[in-house]
């Protein structure tokens, strides 16, 4: 999800692809973003406008849990926005024809971008994370009926310019509301069973079923099961943000089989920064191509490894925890604690993180560090499974 500033990124993205578009086919042209009855400022340039008319909430996702919340959490959803471009183009002393050629480069140029790049986003405006957030947003042209834009053109006071109209979705604007945050299930179901299921139909290509842990952690054991996986070579962990992939491969390898995959997650945090990501066990040989299976959704969790157990008097200000992996530029970490969400502060060192307490209740909390909405390992398993008691506060 995205801070306010997602709306004007949006724009100052678009503005920069038309505008670097369109000079390299008619050098020294104007791209503005005004109301089109102000848009027009000398006759002597070439010039297109970009002018945001209607931002509309995208009915599809106005009442879905925001990304990363999870099962049984109450949590505020995200705004979801549909924003509706007009741009308008204008030839340099009043030249319909080059209006026209501007026009046609900026129509072409988008239907050639459906899709506004992450790295394109970022620096258009500065202090924007919309290139963060997991859906794309997607440029679509959108037609008009005369009636539509005889009003829309009526509302504007003005007289109508050759004009096209475009849609780019979704924009999530993140909610500053926090839900309270409820703790892991210790068992699922009688006997702890959980869900079971059995495919009717075994396909005979290298499938992976399941991975365990969920999450992972650094230095831990991740172990796949599924058929037809011998002859892998790595397991492929790719970030479901920026995109990078790590491979398990070689000495992290430590047992392969047509059933099962075990490897050792390195700890190597400069590279395996907390968060979602997917795997997929890969297969090279040579002379071949590349093979990989299907993909599963995992996590690398983040651990806290100073600074818990802990005991303070309430009333108290302060908690500092130290992490790994380090909490990277533009996550998100919060203490959960006695049912609330606490926002962090970098600390003094590598990985430190400070939140302040104060108000806490007496009492004894199991405690997480939750970072892009993965947690901190908190239960040991059983049985009986329980919480971990080194992971835990003391209010007194």
């Amino acid at each position: 999800m995205s801070n306010p500033l997602a709306v004007a990124a949006v724009t100052a993205t678009l503005r920069q692809i038309l505008f670097d578009a369109i000079n390299a086919d008619l050098g020294g042209a104007a791209v503005t973003t005004k109301p089109p009855d102000k848009a027009r400022d000398a006759n002597d340039v070439n010039q297109l406008n970009l002018f945001l008319y209607q931002p509309v909430l995208d009915a599809g996702l106005r009442n879905d849990d925001p990304p990363g919340a999870r099962p049984g959490e109450s949590a505020p959803p995200a705004l979801p926005l549909q924003l509706h471009y007009l741009i308008t183009a204008y030839g340099a002393n009043d030249d319909d024809r080059l209006a026209h050629r501007v026009l046609g480069t900026a129509m072409g140029t988008l239907h050639d971008h459906p899709v506004l790049g992450r790295d394109e986003i970022r620096t258009a405006l500065p202090g924007n994370d919309l290139h963060r957030q997991v859906e794309r947003i997607r440029l679509s042209w959108q037609p008009l009926s005369i009636d539509d834009m005889s009003k829309l053109w009526t509302a504007f006071q003005t007289q109508y310019r050759i004009s096209a109209y475009y849609q780019a979705c979704v924009v999530l604007l993140e909610s500053n509301r926090r839900g309270p945050a409820a703790l892991p299930v210790l068992t699922r179901g009688p006997d702890d069973s959980g869900v079971s299921s059995r495919p009717d139909l075994v396909p005979p290509f290298p499938t992976v079923e399941s991975a365990q842990p969920v999450p992972l952690v650094l230095g831990g054991t991740l172990t796949a099961t599924g058929h037809h996986l011998t002859g892998a070579t790595a397991i492929r962990l790719t970030h479901g943000v920026t995109g990078t992939t790590f491979d398990l491969s070689g000495a992290a390898f430590t047992e392969v089989t047509d059933e099962t995959i075990t490897a050792t997650v390195p700890d190597q945090p400069a590279q395996l920064p907390a968060g979602i990501y997917t795997m997929a066990a890969v297969f090279t040989a040579a002379g071949v191509p590349e093979a990989t299976s299907n993909v599963l959704s995992t996590a690398i969790a983040p651990q806290v490894t100073a600074g818990l157990p802990a005991t303070f008097v309430a009333g108290t200000a302060g908690l500092d925890l130290t992490v790994n992996p380090p909490v990277r530029d533009g996550q998100s970490a919060h203490l959960l604690i006695g049912g609330r969400q606490l926002a962090g502060t970098p600390g003094a060192g590598p990985g430190e993180l400070r939140f302040a307490v104060a108000g806490v209740p007496r009492g004894v909390y199991p405690v997480r560090i939750r970072v892009d909405g993965i947690d901190s390992p908190v239960v040991l398993p059983g049985p009986p499974p329980r919480f971990d008691p080194s992971q835990q506060v003391r209010v007194t």
